[in-house]
């Protein structure tokens, strides 16, 4: 409904009442949430789904419009996310597409009934080259195993058509379509490529096979891998977020998640969704006070809290990655570790390895947390996983071939400081702490911040294994998601 200033409407009656609505200011505010009450002098409207945050505002200095949000629109929540990665030497994906279907399954949070997918040609540096991403043909489908998959739903852009062009550093969206999934399972999305595209837009490991096939195998169940190397795939391209729609959930939430290889899961068994993500999403299905809360978890490997690596800092991406997202609740900042184990690392351009003090790892979080408060996202933030287990492990006298390590007693003491505030100060500023390194550290060696040899991969002796990834996932106090 439109009005002009000082003027109340005198259409508002009881049929608004509960409604959402989106109320503009002369002063420039924009007040969004349920409109609860109204008299002569004005109106207040309960920011959110927060029956303890009204807002009251006066007919005189409400701007030219108090329009309806639409419903169905509030109702939509991510349910699977990844972040693009920078590319960094000696991760680059080999992979290049032309006339080819790729086929990525990803393993997702929550249900729902409709669906809609973004996707993304965000290059974040200069190391790739910046191109038109041309998609000719794209899909959604429940796995069934492998390559293979059932239920295939074309997507369509921009009202139906099958394919878009998206400019470099752009992204964009689906159709939405009806896709009836449930929570805790597979869900694939295929994507066709008529002519050439690199594959510049990617996470380098995505801990689901991918698969590649000659053609358009977008409406295709029993897919065709193209012989060679490229399939199966351990990357995914082009992705950014599933979101789904469920008209029997009235106030979906999302948990949004920003952090490095952990929170990906690397060194959890391919294809076997055994990420702490993973863990907690089942507990979430499994409490009926939290099955409606889904996971967005975007974590990229080498991801740090104050520099760029694989992809912006922390606070580089925390608008894009989570603010900006529809209905997020709480956000996990579990970044840190590579901040500092980086800082160990003799020159590697363009990464930069100067030293970070826990200082400025302090102030990161802080900015972080308030950025995140003007939203009214609840911050939550995990304790920095021991390191000194990095690429040797003593409690077994293992040392793995890799010609570096990553810890000294500067980092470790570096890392007791930030862990150490990061528990003192929860309570007066307002986050809650999920404490990782207390998961991970070695009982043997107390104090002295080794990895529990029994909870990391020997691959490196400091990402968890999975049993590290169940007992992380189990670390949540699920409290945290029903206040």
């Amino acid at each position: 409904m439109s009005l002009a200033a000082g003027a109340r409407p005198v259409i508002i009656n009881d049929t608004f009442k509960n409604k959402l609505v989106i109320a503009r200011t002369t002063d420039g505010r924009e007040v969004q949430g349920r409109l609860v009450q109204w008299d002569d002098s004005g109106v207040r409207i309960n920011r959110g789904d927060d029956k303890n945050d009204p807002v009251w505002i006066a007919w005189e200095t409400l701007s030219v419009e108090l329009q309806g949000a639409p419903e169905d629109e509030a109702r939509w929540a991510t349910v699977w996310a990844m972040p693009a990665e920078s590319p960094i030497p000696g991760f680059l994906p080999q992979t290049n597409f032309n006339n080819q279907t790729i086929r990525q399954v990803m393993h997702v949070s929550r249900g729902g009934k409709r669906a809609r997918f973004r996707f993304t040609n965000i290059i974040v540096n200069d190391l790739l080259p910046q191109q038109t991403l041309q998609i000719d043909a794209a899909s959604l489908g429940r796995s069934l195993g492998g390559a293979n998959a059932t239920q295939l739903t074309p997507l369509t852009f921009n009202g139906g058509s099958p394919g878009i062009s998206v400019a470099p550093g752009a992204e964009c969206i689906s159709d939405e379509v009806d896709f009836v999934f449930p929570g805790d399972s597979d869900v694939t999305v295929d994507l066709f490529f008529a002519g050439p595209v690199a594959g510049t837009s990617y996470q380098f490991y995505s801990i689901q096979d991918s698969y590649v096939g000659l053609g358009n195998q977008t409406n295709v169940s029993a897919f065709v891998q193209q012989p060679g190397p490229i399939s199966p795939n351990p990357s995914f391209f082009f992705l950014s977020a599933l979101e789904a729609f469920d008209d029997s959930i009235e106030s979906p939430e999302v948990f949004g998640i920003l952090g490095d290889s952990v929170t990906q899961g690397l060194r959890s068994t391919q294809n076997a969704n055994r990420r702490y993500t993973d863990v907690l999403a089942r507990r979430f299905l499994a409490n009926p006070a939290t099955r409606n809360v889904s996971i967005m978890a975007r974590g990229t490997s080498g991801g740090r809290m104050t520099q760029d690596v694989a992809g912006p800092d922390g606070l580089g991406r925390l608008y894009a990655n989570i603010m900006a997202m529809p209905n997020v609740r709480w956000c996990l900042i579990e970044l840190g570790g590579n901040d500092f184990a980086f800082s160990q690392l003799p020159p590697l351009p363009p990464i930069d390895t100067s030293n970070v003090s826990a200082a400025t790892m302090i102030a990161a979080y802080q900015q972080t947390i308030a950025f995140l408060k003007t939203l009214r996202i609840r911050p939550l933030i995990a304790t920095i996983i021991p390191l000194r287990g990095t690429f040797t492990n003593p409690s077994k006298n293992i040392i793995t071939p890799l010609p570096l390590t990553l810890w000294d007693p500067a980092l470790e003491a570096k890392r007791n400081a930030v862990n150490a505030w990061v528990l003192a100060n929860a309570t007066a500023l307002g986050f809650d702490v999920v404490d990782f390194s207390a998961v991970l550290t070695d009982p043997a060696f107390p104090g002295q911040g080794y990895a529990n040899p029994l909870l990391v991969s020997p691959l490196d002796w400091f990402h968890p294994n999975d049993l590290g990834y169940q007992l992380l996932g189990e670390a949540f106090n699920l409290a945290i998601f029903t206040e």
